[in-house]
């Protein structure tokens, strides 16, 4: 969910911003630090796998 906030946006939004979307949208809240942690290594996954 947070992925494709990421990706819609037009830039990549910081970790304060990251973990105000979490908690909107799911009710979670987190260290921004954490969020960060966590969501970089996807989004570098998902860049691997589109086709340029």
């Amino acid at each position: 969910m947070l992925a494709q906030a990421v990706r819609e946006a037009e830039h990549m939004p910081g970790g304060a911003e990251l973990a105000e979307l979490l908690a909107e949208r799911c009710g979670i809240h987190a260290h921004p630090r954490s969020i960060l942690r966590r969501l970089l290594p996807y989004l570098k996954r998902q860049e691997k796998k589109r086709p340029r």
